[in-house]
């Protein structure tokens, strides 16, 4: 117990040498410490208990710190070996869903070859042949890319077959590939731990979205469908399904790994809420398409790279007991560098709630690398100019008091996920969002469970460009 900690406000230039010469405790700056009768001694009296909050020693964004130099990363991998036979990237399949406008999108695969010399065309015709157009693909180091022109949403009316065809220089079984069925609209990305893992065959709610998807309410939704953890971490096989409709992915049975019944159900209900907004509003919702990507289990260092970990004080060299923290991100992020997305989810924390939270002004712990993966997000993803939105909306997910895993001091780390704020956006995450979880016990981890509770945020929020009249409804909230 620490019933002997005095109370004090933080101010954020506030030095412990106990915990990190130079460097801020565990909780964040600005908060006064009344009462630690219920938290655990540690170095300095670690946050479990009531704190109230002073703005006058708010963190402001860092100024400036020293970085490593800035060495570029290797190419993306590409999910397919070079020499594995023409073809789309496993990532494509008939059903997709592509970014609609007023980005561009972009297909790409193997040519079989090593070779720079081959000729690959691309063609986007409506499935029903009153249009096309061909374009002709770059070819570079065994691999050819096409961007598209950029595409509405027709929102159920309309769908494309995309053919690539190959003139010469590949090698494979084939020289003409196509995908079937490919509508464009807005593609969701999620990643994170295993509460973005957990399927509708582990949480509740299953039934009633099941019933929903069967009566149609939820066409305008596909999915790369089934669990993210089937492929492992191998940079070249990411996470990835056959793209499917989700009332297609419902047929499946619940023990079939491509089946909806085994996607993140954390991601399909974000996007039943966006649907369920716009129509509340009297709006078509527009056709979404979810990636998730998540892997139970990891940390924050495995999502971003050692050059970005390393620039915060207190990050974990061998997260998981991975030699290189950046397992997930080479595995699971980097193969979709060149597939265009309106955004980002990612529910992710309990396996970082025991180490140091940390503070953002100080670029310490937590607090330093949340935004700092979200820059590093956006720089990567939006490195073709007119592709994904180098300010994407980026969404998080509070952690709750009751997980069967985190820390005693879950409050502090809610607000290391804020970047040391305790709301997003903030300056340092701009074009943010947060939906709140900090009442959901595991299983509850789903917008309608508990009306009260307003998990999930306005798709206004999100983009305001969706314009369907809902406002935030996650509120500002302080640990107690």
């Amino acid at each position: 117990m620490c019933g002997d900690c005095p109370s004090k406000w933080l101010d954020p230039t506030t030095l412990l040498p106990e915990i990190v010469p130079g460097a801020a405790p565990y909780w964040p700056p600005g908060f006064q410490i009344p009462g630690c009768g219920s938290c655990d001694q540690g170095a300095g009296c670690l946050v479990g208990c009531v704190m109230a909050f002073n703005s006058n020693y708010a963190p402001l964004p860092p100024a400036d710190p020293p970085a490593p130099p800035d060495t570029p990363l290797p190419p993306a991998p590409w999910p397919n070996p070079p020499l594995s036979g023409f073809n789309f990237s496993i990532i494509f399949s008939d059903h997709i869903v592509l970014q609609q406008a007023p980005a561009m999108s972009a297909v790409y695969g193997p040519t079989g070859s090593m070779s720079s010399d081959a000729e690959v065309w691309v063609t986007v015709a409506l499935m029903n042949g009153s249009s096309s157009y061909s374009i002709q693909a770059s070819v570079s180091s065994g691999r050819w890319k096409a961007f598209l022109r950029p595409t509405p949403d027709s929102f159920g009316v309309l769908s494309y077959n995309i053919t690539a065809n190959c003139l010469s220089g590949c090698t494979g079984n084939t020289s003409v590939v196509s995908l079937l069925d490919v509508v464009f609209g807005d593609v969701f990305f999620g990643i994170g731990q295993s509460n973005l893992v957990k399927n509708f065959l582990v949480t509740y709610g299953g039934d009633d979205s099941l019933a929903k998807i069967n009566n149609g309410l939820y066409d305008n939704i596909r999915l790369m469908s089934g669990t993210s953890e089937i492929a492992g971490l191998d940079p070249q096989v990411p996470p990835t399904h056959p793209w499917r409709r989700v009332k297609d992915a419902a047929a499946l049975p619940p023990d079939n790994t491509d089946s909806w019944w085994q996607f993140s159900a954390v991601c399909f209900h974000f996007a039943e809420s966006i649907t369920d907004q716009f129509k509340s509003a009297g709006r078509t919702p527009p056709t979404l398409g979810l990636i998730s990507v998540a892997i139970g289990g990891s940390q924050i260092e495995e999502w971003i790279t050692d050059s970005v970990a390393s620039t915060c004080f207190g990050y974990e060299h061998n997260a998981n007991g991975n030699e290189l923290n950046h397992v997930c991100w080479d595995s699971n992020v980097r193969p979709f560098l060149d597939f265009t997305i309106k955004g980002v989810v990612m529910y992710q924390g309990e396996n970082n709630a025991g180490t140091l939270h940390g503070n953002s002004a100080l670029n310490v712990g937590y607090s330093c690398m949340m935004p700092k993966l979200i820059d590093l997000f956006r720089k990567e993803w939006s490195k073709v100019p007119g592709t994904t939105d180098p300010l994407f909306p980026f969404g998080l997910v509070s952690l709750s008091t009751s997980d069967s895993e985190g820390s005693s001091d879950i409050g502090s780390f809610r607000f290391a996920q804020t970047g040391s704020y305790g709301v997003v956006p903030n300056p340092l995450m701009i074009n943010s969002w947060m939906a709140h979880a900090y009442d959901l016990a595991d299983p509850w981890i789903f917008c309608e469970d508990s009306p009260p509770t307003k998990t999930c945020p306005g798709c206004d929020t999100i983009d305001p460009q969706y314009n369907c009249s809902s406002p935030n409804e996650g509120p500002t909230i302080h640990p107690r």
